[in-house]
Formats: C-alpha cells, structure tokens, sequence
C-alpha cells in the first residue's frame, strides 16, 4: 500500500468527502470509472477494517432521480494491505438498470456507507462503434467567468465547465477524457498557486455530468515526483478524484491513464500494459496522459509511459500540455494533441471503431488537424447543442416535445436526451426509447422518466417527441 493510498484513507475519514465511518471507496472513481454493460458485473473496492463480516455488505447504484440495488454475487474478500485493509466487492447491476452514469454506493450493516461519484457508467454495448470528447488544459482557477481575464470565453473558469455540461450530455461521448492540466493549482517550479482547492473546485463543476470522465493530472494538478510539494499534491488529486495511474477495461478495449509527472507510477503503468501482451480478449489499447514528447526531445516528459516495441502498440494515445491540435506521431502508433480547452471548451472529437478483424481502429488520425476541435460553448456559455422542451421537463407533464439543434459541424449519432414525465408509459417519435423507469420526486410524487437516443445532425436539429403509449391510452 502506497503513501498516497495511505494519506487518501486520513483524508477521506477526516473530511467526509466521500467516505463515513471508516469506509471509502478506491475505486472506481469519478476519474477513473468503470464501464459496464446492463447486468454485467463490476469489482468495487473499499478501504475498511478488516474485522467487518462478510456477510454484512450491501451495494447499490443511483443517478440523480433514483437508486438500484445490486445484487453482491461474489463476497466480499478482505486483503490485508501494508497500511489500509481492503476489500473487493464483485457487483451484479440489474438487468433492466438504464444506460446512464451512476454513483455506486457501498455500506456496511456495522460500519455506515461510502459513495463514489459519477464512477460507473453503464453502455447497452461496449462492442458497439463510438466516438470520445477530448478535453485538455482546462486549468480552472476561477469559480466564475466574471472574476477570469477573458469573461466571454469563459476563461480558465469553473464556470466554463458548468457551462459544458448539458451540451457534453446531450452529445453524449462514451466518455470524456480530460488529460490533465485540469487545474492551475500549482506552478511547475511545484510552488503551489492558488490557496483555494482547485480540485475540489473542478470535480465540483463536473457535478451535472450525465457522461462518464477519464481523468489524469498535468504538471498544473500535481507535482513532479522530487519536489516537496508532490505528496500533498498527489493526495488531494487521489481524495477527490481517484488514482493517478490506472487500468480500466471497457468491454474489449483496454485504457491506460498515467500521471506522467510520477517516476515509481511509470513502472505501474508499464505493468499493467504488458499485462495485456497475452490476453486475447484485449482488442484495442487507448493510453492518455498528460504529455509524451515524440516530434522532437522535451525534458518535461521524463516520466511518461513511452510503449516500446517489445509490447503491442497502442490504438491510440491521447495527450495535451502544449495546447495545439495536432498528430504528435503517426507511426509506430498515433498520438494526437488536442488544443486547450481553457477557452469555449474547446474539445478534440475522436472516433473509434471496429475493423473487420474486430480490432479497434482510430479513424479520426487520417483527418487530425485544427479541424478537428470545437468550442462547445460560444461567448458567455452560448451552447452549441440546445435542447428546447415544449413544456417544463419537471415530470408534471404527460407527454412532451422537445428540439435539438446542433450548430457543431460534427454528426452526433448516439445523442441522448432524458424526458421526465406524469407516472406512465409512454411512446417515442423522432428516437429510440432506451429505458423507461419509474421515480418519486422530492415530494413524494411518482413520476416515470424516459431516456432517448437521438441521432443529431451537423448543423442541424431533430425534433423527439414522447407521448402516453396507445395500450396505455386504451386502458
């Protein structure tokens, strides 16, 4: 067990952030989720003491309507690590769970609960063909657009993010990746630069995310390996938003994210990409981190995950810091560079398929270029992707209209939009219904909501309408 897991333990007992009573979840994480398919299984785990019972543990999953509880189909295993007891929790989702993004919540009978924010997105099929939105170099200090240099553009503030949200939810990327430089919390001397908690400011502004992040630090987030600052650093980055290095698997496509300001974090990460040399069911390898200098030598990158030839290549690797949009390299395997997202949440748009031979493929590498990037938001948060309902989308009404207008130069063609309705069962014109689930409001009120997928034109707009279904209607 690791320092840094060691200091996120004291800091999440202590603050609450995102644990209670001596139970905290390591992963997934708001930055490092898990990807799962309706009824398929995920491995929560969990700092707690070891003497809790096995059979004491309870899980579930929720979004910001309701909550599912999941069934806990492999108990739980206590391993004694070096300084902070684990535990692993295999989950079973339900099979009628809706494809959205969750909080996993974990309790125990003797020991109370933690929750782990936005960290489980479910996918009706992770084989399926998609696209990703890149979003580098953020660095938010500011709370709000007002307070930065450059109030239109949002610049540099927690705001611009905010101001991103719905319309990263309605283009609804299988997930976004922010490669780090999220924050301007330090200097890279590793002085720090703002007293404020830049982090807790960030993932704060992520709070209306309907879509899974894949987050790593820049030089901006934690300091480099060496300098006194860096245990600090990388504590508050691990308490808020989960591990710096990590692995995660979506289906057949493997992903690497990587701190790569952290000397003993490379050789994790060198790990456990090899760990996939020999595992047929690897089809794709993504790699994202902050920077990897290969079009000329840059001191800066000394501690990046550099694949050599002696594992496979990566599908694509995905990096930032130099705030340009460009194929950084094309051979032995792509990397692509995406401008800063600091103005107009400027985000790279990166396709992924699959081949005949059922490997993924990268087809946005052959068109890479200044193209390739979009604000998705205009001057003072202007969305670039609007939804307009007919009636409030409050769950009072019994049927309701909504239009979608996308003034991006890009197809969207897995958008999705979540109508709230009266309790009911309902029909769906102009989409495709992708679950129908019952809630009750704040006041107690039964209501049904309704998720749609939505093909959404480049410049242009789709309208979807959801009414009562006719059996209903004949009842």
């Amino acid at each position: 067990m690791s320092l840094a897991r060691f200091l996120l333990a004291l800091i999440v007992l202590s603050a609450g952030g995102i644990a209670r009573a001596g139970i905290s979840v390591w992963l997934p994480r708001q930055g490092a989720p898990a990807f799962v398919e309706p009824g398929g299984m995920v491995q929560v785990e969990v700092s707690a003491s070891a003497m809790l019972a096995t059979a004491g543990w309870t899980a579930a999953v929720r979004n910001d309507l309701r909550e599912w509880a999941c069934g806990v189909a492999a108990r739980a295993t206590s391993i004694q690590g070096d300084l902070v007891p684990e535990w692993r929790l295999e989950l079973r989702l339900p099979r009628d769970i809706p494809p959205e993004l969750m909080d996993v919540v974990v309790r125990h009978r003797d020991e109370g609960a933690a929750t782990a924010v936005r960290a489980i997105s479910i996918v009706p099929d992770l084989e399926s063909d998609f696209y990703l939105l890149h979003l580098t170099d953020e660095h938010v200090r500011e709370a709000k657009a007002a307070e930065s240099k450059e109030p239109a553009a949002g610049f540099r503030s927690a705001e611009l993010v905010e101001w991103a949200t719905p319309v990263v939810n309605l283009i609804n990327p299988r997930f976004v990746v922010n490669s780090g430089d999220c924050t301007y919390q330090y200097h890279s001397s590793g002085e720090r630069a703002h007293d404020a908690n830049l982090i807790e400011r960030y993932a704060d502004a992520k709070a209306g995310y309907r879509v899974a992040s894949v987050i790593v630090p820049g030089n901006h987030d934690v300091v480099r390996t060496g300098l006194p600052a860096h245990a600090e650093s990388a504590a508050r980055w691990e308490a808020l938003l989960g591990p710096r290095t990590f692995a995660l698997r979506a289906g057949s496509l493997f992903s690497l994210g990587h701190d790569f300001h952290d000397e003993p974090l490379r050789a994790v990460a060198a790990a456990a990409y090899a760990g996939t040399a020999d595992d047929p069911t690897v089809r794709g390898r993504l790699v994202i981190q902050h920077f990897a200098a290969y079009l000329e030598p840059d001191a800066r990158d000394a501690f990046a995950f550099r694949p050599g030839p002696e594992v496979p290549a990566p599908t694509l690797m995905l990096i930032g810091h130099v705030h340009n949009t460009r194929v950084e390299q094309r051979a032995p395997f792509p990397v692509l560079m995406t401008v800063a997202a600091h103005r107009h949440a400027r985000a790279g748009f990166v396709e992924m398929k699959k081949d005949e031979a059922g490997q993924w493929v990268c087809p946005s590498v052959a068109t890479w270029g200044p193209q390739s990037a979009f604000g998705l938001v205009g001057d003072h948060g202007t969305p670039m992707v609007e939804a307009e309902f007919e009636s409030a989308n409050d769950g009072t009404a019994a049927a309701n209209r909504v239009r979608i207008r996308n003034d991006l130069p890009q197809r969207f063609p897995d958008g999705r939009v979540r109508f709230l309705l009266a309790a009911g069962t309902y029909e769906v014109t102009g989409g495709g219904m992708l679950a129908e689930y019952s809630y009750v409001d704040p006041a107690g009120v039964p209501r049904t909501a309704v998720l749609v997928k939505v093909d959404l034109p480049a410049r242009g707009s789709v309208p979807i309408s959801v009414t009562p279904s006719v059996a209903r209607s004949r009842d």
